[in-house]
């Protein structure tokens, strides 16, 4: 996938899926994204979590005014696996993908990468991603899904 387009192609969006919620990060996560600078925009969770704060109707904090990533480079594995979801079914990883503007971009390779990386989420966060308000949840119901 051409870099340059992600960006792009999520700022034309308007950055829909930064405006879901908080994101729940590993204190790696978060490390890696205060090492390079960036300031520190979050709450401890739980031992080793942390949630990206977001504003009453889901922005991330990170979220740049002309709606690129502020943390692109460091973004965390949730952000990094978008448009695909991972979630636990009779106790086995199930994934899908929210077909957003990014979705008709992707290969078959990028979707697979996506989906290596989702598997490398540990299974706490993954049990833990729906734990959002019903107003985000319902967000998401713009985009049309596919089992993957």
């Amino acid at each position: 996938m051409p870099k340059q387009s992600v960006p792009e192609t999520c700022r034309k969006c308007g950055a829909y899926c930064c405006n879901l919620g908080s994101v729940t990060v590993t204190a790696e996560e978060r490390n890696r994204i205060l090492d390079a600078g960036h300031p520190n925009r979050f709450v401890k969770v739980g031992l080793d979590r942390y949630d990206i704060k977001s504003g009453p109707d889901g922005r991330c904090a990170y979220l740049k005014d002309d709606n690129s990533c502020g943390v692109y480079e460091e973004r965390p594995a949730f952000c990094r696996i978008w448009p695909v979801n991972v979630e636990l079914k009779d106790g086995k990883l199930a994934f899908s993908v929210f077909k957003c503007p990014l979705y008709p971009e992707l290969s078959e390779k990028d979707i697979e990468g996506m989906k290596k990386g989702a598997s490398r989420i540990p299974v706490d966060m993954i049990k833990g991603i729906w734990d959002v308000p019903s107003i985000f949840r319902k967000k998401l119901e713009r985009f049309e899904t596919e089992s993957l």
